[in-house]
């Protein structure tokens, strides 16, 4: 079906389960990281939405209920890395039945290259670790967080295949 679904403009994409298993190869300061609400990361999520080709206010908003409905299901932690007062990145940790989740790793770009990922992950991690027995993430397959993840002690538990369609950017009006 891949054929198929390539013709109507659907993109496989690959995601790697990863579970933690070993220690991180080392440890950060976490002291940027913050734990939040949801809604004060919205500006920021807004922000990296619209700075995506295929980005744009409905989406955004979309995405930000999205997360307010998943975070009414499943009891969930939003972390912020801060720069000063500014949210320069954030992530979240889902917790249910022994199990944690670290979800949606975003650092803003101009932020990018200082660490902030790494110690978001760390403290979700370690967070996580207090609540649950398994602590998991997923990552692209193709994209370079997962030799981040790698570092941090994950390691390759599973795989799952999406099939996605985003809007064309030249589509928009």
């Amino acid at each position: 079906l891949q054929a198929d679904f390539a013709a109507l403009g659907y993109v496989l994409s690959t995601h790697l389960v990863l579970e933690h298993r070993r220690e991180p190869d080392r440890l950060v300061d976490t002291a940027a990281i913050r734990e939040t609400g949801l809604e004060a990361l919205v500006p920021a999520r807004t922000e990296a939405t619209l700075r995506e080709q295929w980005g744009d206010e409905e989406i955004a908003a979309q995405l930000n209920e999205a997360k307010r409905h998943i975070a009414a299901a499943v009891p969930t932690r939003f972390f912020a890395a801060l720069v000063g007062d500014q949210v320069a990145g954030w992530c979240e940790l889902r917790v249910r039945d022994g199990v944690a989740q670290i979800e949606d790793v975003e650092v803003l770009v101009e932020y990018r290259g200082f660490g902030l990922g790494r110690a978001l992950v760390q403290h979700a991690l370690t967070e996580g670790q207090r609540v649950a027995d398994v602590v998991f993430l997923e990552a692209l397959a193709d994209d370079w967080p997962r030799e981040l993840y790698a570092k941090l002690g994950f390691v390759g538990a599973g795989r799952r295949d999406f099939y996605t369609r985003l809007p064309h950017p030249f589509t928009r009006i």
